[in-house]
């Protein structure tokens, strides 16, 4: 894509879902968001990627943080990477882990190229693919860790919610891995239920991360879910004092998560 195809004022392009901004941060030089037809996507500090400002990374952040020894590189596959935050503090905080980012929208990855490039040598890989393909086609025990942040605007797509694409995932993570879903959720949190219920499908230690106000239906926001296929495996007590200097964190789990979950039902193909 010629770069003359941006509007340099306010640096937008048309994308297959719609239209992308990227917004400079007034507040500190080198920062931009990434909004998608008026949703606010990711936040990147470009000089410190170790820098988060949106809750839900800080939240991710704080798992990946704690699943493996400090700066013990992760073998990461995203599917869904917005503006590259998470990739990019990943291979800040674990330098030369391998990853993988997957982003069916090629308009989307071209216009990150010439707004938000990359550092050289970083460590990740940009691929043009369809989620649910890329991890269909994917190899046995490949990942450490495997995110899902797929939207298009604000919706979460079928072929990345069900239980089909739920047992994938299970499939590509090795020994100890751990699966992570970012959930845009309303005030009565019913995604959040239908997508925790379809991960348990294939996962035997669950958890949800969010904050108080969530919880209690105040407001429409992002919850976490972070799940392992071994049982009792999450670092929970570290998950949880890894995010306290970033975010108010509450955190369900065991009984507290399955009364949360009473009587809902997973999301099948």
């Amino acid at each position: 894509m010629n770069t003359s195809e941006y509007d340099a004022m306010d640096l937008s392009a048309r994308i297959d879902s719609g239209t992308a901004e990227l917004l400079a941060d007034p507040r500190q030089d080198g920062c931009w968001t990434l909004v998608v037809n008026g949703v606010a996507q990711s936040h990147v500090d470009l000089y410190d990627p170790l820098r988060l400002d949106m809750m839900y990374t800080r939240m991710i952040a704080s798992i990946l943080d704690v699943i493996a020894a400090p700066r013990e590189p992760l073998r990461a596959l995203h599917l869904g990477g917005g503006g590259m935050t998470l990739p990019r503090y990943l291979a800040a905080s674990r330098p030369n882990s391998a990853q993988l980012v997957i982003e069916r929208d090629r308009p989307l990855i071209e216009f990150l190229h010439f707004g938000l490039p990359l550092p050289p040598d970083c460590g990740i890989a940009v691929q043009h693919d369809d989620a649910r393909a890329a991890v269909e086609s994917g190899a046995d025990n490949s990942f450490d860790v495997v995110i899902t942040d797929a939207y298009r605007g604000a919706v979460m797509p079928a072929r990345v919610s069900d239980t089909g694409f739920v047992a994938e995932t299970a499939r590509l993570l090795a020994p100890g891995g751990v699966y992570i879903v970012n959930v845009l959720d309303a005030a009565g949190l019913v995604l959040t239920k239908r997508q925790l219920a379809t991960v348990r499908t294939a996962y035997t230690d669950t958890a949800l991360l969010s904050t108080p106000a969530m919880w209690k239906g105040r407001r429409d926001g992002n919850v976490v879910i972070v799940a392992a296929a071994e049982s009792e495996t999450l670092p929970l007590d570290r998950i949880t004092a890894a995010a306290r200097p970033r975010l108010n964190l509450s955190l369900k789990h065991g009984p507290d998560l399955d009364r949360f979950l009473s009587g809902t039902a997973p999301v099948t193909s």
